[in-house]
C-alpha cells in the first residue's frame, strides 16, 4: 500500500525538494538542471553533458520504478548540486557586468549562454550594485535556507524515539 497511487516522477521530485535537499536548494538545483539540459540539447555538449545525462537518465530510470524512496536518488544529488551552484554563479556573474560586457567575457566556462542573455535583456538599466545585491540575496537565501533546513532536519535525532519514550513512561508510571 505504501507505493500505491504515487505519481511516477512527481512523487520523487517532490520528496527530493521537500525532504532531501530542502526547498531553497531543491528549487535552484532543478532550475539549474533544466537550463543545463537546455544548453546541452542546443549543442553545448562540452560543459554539461556528463552531469545532465547522468542525473537525467538516473532520475528517469529510478523515478519510473514502482518503488521510489528518496534514498535511491542519492547518487544524483552531487551532480544536481553542482548544476545548481553553476546557475547561482552565472546569475552572480551576469549581475556584476554591464550588458555590453557580456559577449566579451571569456573565462574557462565561456559565459556566452542563454541564461546570461535572458538576465541581460531584463536588467539593462539596473545599476551593477543593485544587480549584485539581488544576486547576493539569492545566493544567501539558498545557502542560509539550506543550512536552516539541514539543522532543523537533524534535530529529529536529538530526541528519544517515541516508542522508547512511551516504554520509559510506562515503566515509570504503570505498576508491574
Amino acid at each position: 500500500h505504501q507505493w500505491t497511487n504515487r505519481p511516477a516522477f512527481i512523487f520523487p521530485l517532490e520528496n527530493m525538494i521537500k525532504w532531501g535537499m530542502g526547498v531553497p536548494l531543491g528549487i535552484i538545483v532543478w532550475i539549474g538542471f533544466a537550463f543545463a539540459a537546455w544548453q546541452t540539447v542546443r549543442g553545448k555538449f562540452d560543459r554539461h553533458l556528463i552531469p545532465v545525462v547522468w542525473s537525467g537518465l538516473y532520475f528517469a530510470w529510478q523515478g519510473s520504478q514502482w518503488v521510489k524512496p528518496m534514498r535511491y536518488f542519492m547518487p544524483i544529488y552531487p551532480t544536481l548540486i553542482v548544476l545548481g551552484a553553476w546557475l547561482l554563479f552565472v546569475i552572480w556573474d551576469r549581475a556584476m557586468h554591464k550588458p555590453e560586457e557580456y559577449e566579451t567575457i571569456k573565462t574557462d566556462l565561456d559565459y556566452v549562454d542563454q541564461i546570461g542573455k535572458w538576465i541581460a535583456a531584463r536588467l539593462p538599466r539596473v545599476p551593477k550594485l543593485l544587480g549584485g545585491a539581488v544576486a547576493a540575496m539569492l545566493i544567501a537565501v539558498v545557502v542560509v535556507g539550506t543550512f536552516a533546513w539541514a539543522f532543523a532536519f537533524s534535530r529529529i535525532y536529538t530526541r528519544t524515539v517515541t516508542r522508547l519514550a512511551a516504554s520509559q513512561w510506562m515503566q515509570q508510571n504503570i505498576p508491574g
